[in-house]
């Protein structure tokens, strides 16, 4: 092995001949990239990925409503996509709209592509838009990064800390607490939380109307909502003469706003992408959120990765939070399962599986936008409304 610290210094080595073989993220060892950095002999690179590493963009965690804005910017750019809105007839197509500032100055998401990355990696598999009519799976899970070791202690006013001096989670579901795959959820947060007994949840049932699930969660009237509808309309936090509570003993009470509910990854896709089922927290307590969030994400992982309740030994241990936390992924495998386990478990009541709620193996298109068509418009000139 030839060990180098930068990406050029590996380039330069490969160029000298002091290495015969470089590895990397696709876009640093393409063709054009190795062209110029002087290489002239015969070069080819594999398509089998070799690690899982999904680009995003960053944002702080005390400011949830920007981080909102660029979740959902991010998404309308490839809604415009979509609907073939571009950077040359977006005045047209959506006129007055602040959103479509951005794509008439930098185009939609194929448009950025074609421009930074098209000629150093064609758009495939992961990065192409979805397709209602290719039944491919939703469901992909995330890098878990660095998790053995402890980083980080959660504020003892936190919601995940009141979770657990009153030694029950208290989860909102719509219509009864019977079984179904959002109380499943529900069980699998509480084995996290408590060394996978599954049975420490207090369920408190919701109307299908009920439009004050923010007020629910900020107030603390439930710690998370199994079931929620993702959509702007609750993600996104609008002015209001009300306060939102500091949740999270870190002092991020936000005057002048009204909203900020945090969803986790989906779990189960209707008819299409937009309003998919998933949790819902506050979002004013950031940890509490994440936490739930990789909760969700940690059962699709098992299930990529072949894991289940009957050999959960198998799944990640997370020293993060220290050792109270060891078990966020085993508890919550050994208590209700992979996604498929859960899934199954439940199918008399859900759709055979398939299309969207298929795990997707890293082939097929990922990017589908979770905004309805005929809200869009509206969603986008709320979007800056703050």
């Amino acid at each position: 092995l030839v060990l180098t610290s930068t990406h050029d210094e590996y380039l330069r080595d490969f160029v000298v001949g002091r290495c015969s073989v470089i590895a990397g993220e696709q876009n640093l060892i393409a063709t054009t990239v190795v062209r110029d950095a002087g290489f002239a002999g015969e070069y080819a690179y594999g398509t089998r990925t070799l690690t899982k590493e999904p680009l995003a963009m960053v944002t702080r965690k005390d400011d949830p409503n920007w981080s909102d804005v660029s979740n959902w910017v991010l998404w309308a750019l490839i809604h415009a996509e979509k609907h073939n809105i571009t950077s040359e007839n977006a005045e047209m197509e959506i006129p007055g709209h602040e959103i479509f500032h951005t794509v008439r100055a930098v185009g939609n998401y194929g448009e950025i592509w074609e421009r930074h990355m098209q000629e150093v990696v064609p758009r495939e598999g992961l990065n192409r838009l979805y397709n209602e009519e290719n039944e491919a799976g939703l469901h992909y899970s995330h890098p878990f990064g660095v998790i053995e070791t402890s980083r980080h202690v959660f504020d003892p006013s936190s919601t995940i800390n009141r979770i657990i001096d009153r030694e029950k989670l208290k989860c909102g579901v719509f219509g009864t607490n019977d079984q179904s795959i959002d109380t499943d959820y529900c069980r699998a947060l509480a084995g996290s939380l408590f060394e996978s007994d599954s049975s420490r949840v207090e369920f408190v049932e919701l109307s299908d109307g009920d439009s004050n699930i923010e007020r629910m969660l900020n107030n603390g009237d439930v710690d998370v909502i199994a079931g929620a509808t993702l959509n702007f309309g609750l993600d996104i936090v609008l002015p209001s003469n009300e306060t939102a509570p500091d949740t999270s003993g870190l002092g991020t009470s936000t005057p002048g706003y009204l909203g900020g509910v945090a969803f986790s990854q989906p779990y189960f896709y209707g008819e299409n992408c937009s309003g998919p089922k998933a949790m819902a927290t506050s979002q004013y307590d950031a940890d509490w959120s994440s936490y739930v969030y990789w909760v969700v994400m940690g059962t699709i992982w098992a299930e990529e990765n072949g894991v289940t309740s009957s050999d959960f030994q198998k799944s990640k241990g997370v020293e993060l939070f220290g050792p109270r936390f060891e078990w966020m992924f085993r508890g919550a495998i050994i208590g209700r399962g992979n996604y498929a386990e859960i899934y199954n478990r439940n199918i008399d009541m859900l759709p055979p599986r398939g299309g969207r709620n298929l795990i997707n193996n890293g082939s097929t298109p990922q990017l589908c936008p979770p905004l309805a068509d005929n809200s869009f418009k509206e969603d986008a000139a709320n979007l800056f409304k703050y």
